[in-house]
């Protein structure tokens, strides 16, 4: 396996898999700031394509690019894409689910909502032989 190194933090591999020749990407943590990614390419010059995308994109967002999955960052841009329909933005459609649909972080005890249920019973005028039968 013949091995070139181009960028700083990319080591850039040629391998063979059959009768098929491919160049193994490997960028290391200091590009990703995480994990490693490894990926292959039919082309030398589409590997370096990528590991310079890679870079300019670090430079951009930092490393926080990385630390989305790719599955993670596929269903982000669908949400993307669905929401343009729309013109809303993804973070409008979170913040709306966490401001209506969320659980409520409320925990109470049983005695407690007894207490508040049997209230609200008598507020609506319920005779006291129906309170008897909620106990």
């Amino acid at each position: 396996m013949a091995r070139v190194k181009q960028i700083h933090g990319a080591n850039f591999y040629k391998e063979q898999i059959g009768k098929w020749n491919y160049w193994r990407v490997r960028v290391g943590k200091k590009l990703t700031g995480g994990k490693a990614i490894i990926r292959r390419f039919a082309a030398y010059t589409k590997a370096v394509e990528w590991v310079e995308g890679l870079i300019e994109e670090r430079e951009k967002h930092g490393s926080e690019l990385f630390s989305l999955t790719h599955d993670q960052l596929a269903e982000a841009r669908a949400a993307f894409e669905r929401l343009a329909e729309y013109q809303v933005t993804l973070t409008a459609v979170v913040d709306h689910w966490i401001k209506f649909q969320a659980p409520l972080e409320v925990q109470r005890t049983f005695s407690q909502l007894e207490k508040e249920f049997i209230t609200s019973r008598k507020s609506i005028g319920c005779k006291e032989k129906t309170l008897s039968q909620y106990r």
